[in-house]
């Protein structure tokens, strides 16, 4: 039996940005068709999207396009023009 996919672990931060990990695990997800009883975006990263001034659909682009973390943290910065953002807990 395959294991369910899980993304990863809330207190994941990425170059200064809390949960950015977590949601861009969550966009690639519901992205690919394999988000299964997960939320995208749920309201935690609804609240991080307000904070970064960026709509779930800018996000998941920039998500899917990024091939490793640091790239996500680049792009995610730039389009928000925010260098950290603090998780939603």
């Amino acid at each position: 039996m395959a294991e369910e996919w899980k993304p990863r672990e809330r207190e994941l931060v990425i170059d200064g940005l809390e949960w950015v990990g977590r949601m861009a695990d969550k966009a690639r997800a519901q992205h690919g068709g394999y988000i299964g009883e997960y939320i995208y975006p749920c309201p935690m990263d609804q609240r991080v999207l307000h904070d970064l001034g960026m709509s779930a659909e800018e996000f998941k682009q920039i998500a899917v396009e990024a091939a490793t973390d640091s790239e996500l943290a680049a792009k995610v910065k730039a389009a928000s023009g925010k260098e950290a953002v603090a998780s939603p807990t």
